[in-house]
C-alpha cells in the first residue's frame, strides 16, 4: 500500500470517531501494524520556549512507550533530556536516533551538559528506546507551533532500522498526518484537557475581562474563577494567566 492510500484508508477509520482515545488507539494499531511498537506525540505552542525554559515547560505530550522506562527517567527529564526535540524545534525533521553523539553534537550541546544525555542514552539502550525516529509534523511559521511524533522499533538493529525506515517512512508519515490533523482539528480540548468552563474562563480573559466580570458572567465565585485559571496553566504550561491566555489563542483552544 502506497503513501496516499494509507493516508486515506487511516483517515476513513478515524473520520468519524468521537473521542481522542479512539482516535489514539485507531492509530497505534496502524503503527503497529507496520512494525512500530512505540508512539510519542507532542504540541510546541512556542517553540522559543523549549530554549528558553526547556521541552518539559514548552510540549504537552503523550505516549505509548514503556511505563518502566517512563518512570526511571522521570517525567521532567523524559523530555528535558530528549535531544532531538530542540532540534526539532529549531525546523529539524527525521531525525533518526540511532546514533546519540551525532545528534549532540547537531545539537550544539556543551561538553559539561552532555553526560545527563549519556545517562538518559543508557536508560534507553535497557528498554530498547535506541532505535527509532524523530519527526516533524507541522510547523506553523506565523504562530510557532511546533508538532512531532517519535516512533520506535524495539527488535531492529541500527542497520536494520536505517532499511526498514528508507522503506517505510512514507507510510509511517502518513499515519502521523492522520493522527496529528486529527488531534489538532478535531481533539485538542481533550488533548490538552481543558474543560468548557476553562475554555470560556480564557475567552473572556482574552476578550480583556478582569477577575471580577468574568465571576459575574459566568456565574462562578471568586474562588472558582481562581481554580480555573490555576487548573488552565498547569493545562497549558503557563507561569501567568495571561500566558495561558496566550497559549490557548495560538493552539486555536479559544477565538482571539
Amino acid at each position: 500500500m502506497n503513501a496516499r492510500n494509507t493516508f486515506l484508508d487511516i483517515a476513513y477509520q478515524t473520520r468519524e470517531t468521537t473521542c481522542l482515545d479512539t482516535h489514539w488507539k485507531r492509530c497505534q494499531f496502524a503503527f503497529e501494524e507496520l512494525g512500530i511498537d512505540g508512539i510519542g506525540y507532542g504540541i510546541i505552542p512556542f517553540r522559543s520556549e523549549v530554549f528558553l525554559q526547556g521541552s518539559s515547560n514548552a510540549m504537552m505530550f503523550r505516549h505509548s512507550y514503556p511505563k518502566g522506562w517512563a518512570d526511571d527517567t522521570g517525567p521532567q527529564r523524559l523530555l528535558d533530556d530528549d535531544v532531538t526535540i530542540p532540534l526539532l524545534a529549531s525546523g529539524r525533521d527525521d531525525l533518526i536516533w540511532v546514533d546519540t553523539e551525532e545528534l549532540l553534537d547537531q545539537a550544539e550541546i556543551p561538553d559539561q551538559e552532555r553526560k545527563r544525555f549519556v545517562v538518559q542514552n543508557e536508560i534507553d539502550r535497557a528498554y530498547e528506546m535506541n532505535q527509532g525516529v524523530t519527526i516533524a509534523l507541522d510547523i506553523d511559521q506565523i504562530n510557532g507551533v511546533t508538532s512531532g511524533m517519535g516512533l520506535r522499533n524495539s527488535s531492529m538493529t541500527e542497520s536494520e532500522f536505517g532499511a526498514y525506515w528508507s522503506t517505510h517512512q512514507h507510510q509511517l508519515k502518513a499515519i502521523c498526518s492522520v493522527l496529528d490533523t486529527g488531534i489538532r482539528k478535531d481533539h485538542l480540548p481533550s488533548y490538552v484537557g481543558l474543560t468548557t468552563t476553562e475554555r470560556d474562563c480564557l475567552s473572556l480573559a482574552a476578550s480583556g475581562r478582569q477577575f471580577a466580570e468574568i465571576e459575574y458572567l459566568m456565574r462562578l465565585s471568586e474562588d472558582q474563577v481562581k481554580k480555573a485559571f490555576t487548573r488552565c496553566r498547569r493545562k497549558l504550561q503557563a507561569k501567568t494567566r495571561d500566558h495561558a491566555v496566550a497559549k490557548a489563542l495560538v493552539l486555536g483552544l479559544i477565538n482571539p
